[in-house]
């Protein structure tokens, strides 16, 4: 008989436990949803940019990840932008590439045209290469001619002087040089031929002429030659030093303007060499100037670009943050990471924990949300489903 009895007990026992876990756990949520706390029982779709598969923690949904990924709301995954285009910042639409820029489908991010490639178009999957007698622009949106003395072969990656004192190329967009009928000589510039009574040549020596970043301001190039500082170079005519454009810099051991390299260096114009971008920044894609990382995402030390906060207590509310803040106890992180949200009602969070937890056992409730500890419920009741009232217990806790 006392077997039996304790049988009994053993089975109402494992009844009301059963009872309490299926409270706790709640309804389950499918893919691509998500529910406010542990053991509640209304679904919400994951909002555009985030996703949640199966498998994954119903409490959240994860944001997508890199610069070429987005979502609709409720998608258990995220979709690759088509090639040409990359993710906006909220990750909800694909975003055209710049011209000059072009992405292919392996690409994490548009690429400018390298060479004498262009791309005039917004949007491109590819670059255009410049015919001969033409080069890229800066910009790598349109092909523009070589100068008047100047040519370029398809085999050439730049318009070079027309070489020696007897070729010459009269007119822009040359592909070769011509040469000077006997008796003339090429004029300075390479764009006509004169005779050599004509000409400062006639007491020129070419062994002197003035080499690459040096110039002479003089007609006629008898002084000696001058060297370009840092930062700049000889113009065409190797009478003045200009300055490297924005997002260039040249050393002295330098022959041409280098572009910087990186996503955290920069230059505005004639620099000798890059500068970096302070924390919460990075460079433009000119490497030009420098940005503030979005809002949700942080960037400091040795980090080389924004980083989207990690934890689910971690949040940045402004644009150009070196650090993310965190959420008080009783709130955690909204799912873009930007502010923090109160955990629901029938669950908290202390300081030290990085999810909002439901409350435990059969007689602990939360009743409002932004709770940081439960409370017991008095004796002879029992919490509800959802963990956010006390409810009168309908049957007895334990048999004697």
């Amino acid at each position: 008989m006392t077997f039996e009895l304790s049988s009994a007990i053993k089975v109402l026992l494992l009844a009301l436990f059963i009872q309490d876990t299926s409270a706790d756990i709640g309804v389950h949520c499918p893919p691509g949803t998500y529910k406010t706390g542990y053991g509640m029982k209304e679904c919400r779709l994951c909002p555009a940019g985030t996703y949640r598969s199966e498998g994954m923690d119903m409490t959240n949904c994860k944001p997508c990840k890199g610069r070429i990924t987005i979502s609709e709301p409720g998608s258990e995954c995220c979709r690759s932008c088509p090639p040409g285009t990359v993710a906006n910042k909220a990750k909800t639409e694909c975003l055209p590439c710049y011209p000059g820029t072009y992405r292919i489908s392996h690409m994490k991010v548009c690429n400018r045209c390298e060479g004498n490639l262009i791309q005039p178009d917004i949007g491109a999957s590819s670059c255009i290469a410049c015919p001969a007698g033409m080069v890229a622009n800066n910009n790598k949106t349109e092909c523009v001619n070589c100068e008047a003395g100047r040519f370029r072969s398809d085999k050439m990656s730049l318009c070079l002087r027309c070489p020696g004192y007897r070729s010459i190329s009269a007119t822009e967009g040359a592909t070769k040089c011509e040469e000077c009928p006997k008796g003339l000589i090429a004029n300075w510039g390479k764009t006509a031929c004169l005779h050599r009574s004509e000409t400062a040549f006639s007491k020129y020596n070419f062994s002197d002429k003035c080499k690459r970043n040096t110039i002479n301001a003089e007609s006629g190039g008898f002084a000696p030659c001058k060297e370009c500082p840092p930062g700049t170079v000889a113009n065409d005519e190797k009478t003045e030093c200009v300055g490297c454009p924005a997002g260039f810099y040249r050393t002295k051991y330098m022959l041409l303007c280098g572009r910087c390299v990186g996503h955290l260096t920069y230059t505005t114009g004639g620099a000798a060499e890059c500068s970096e971008c302070p924390d919460g920044q990075v460079a433009t894609w000119d490497k030009s100037g420098c940005v503030n990382c979005p809002t949700g995402n942080y960037r400091s030390g040795t980090l080389r670009s924004c980083h989207i906060c990690q934890t689910n207590t971690e949040y940045s509310p402004t644009e150009g943050a070196a650090n993310c803040l965190k959420c008080p106890p009783g709130t955690k992180a909204n799912a873009l990471r930007t502010a923090c949200v109160q955990c629901p009602a029938g669950s908290f969070r202390m300081d030290h924990m990085i999810v909002c937890q439901p409350c435990r056992g059969s007689q602990f409730i939360a009743s409002q949300p932004g709770a940081i500890e439960c409370e017991k419920c008095p004796s002879g009741f029992k919490s509800n489903d959802g963990k956010t009232q006390c409810v009168e217990s309908s049957s007895p806790r334990h048999i004697y």
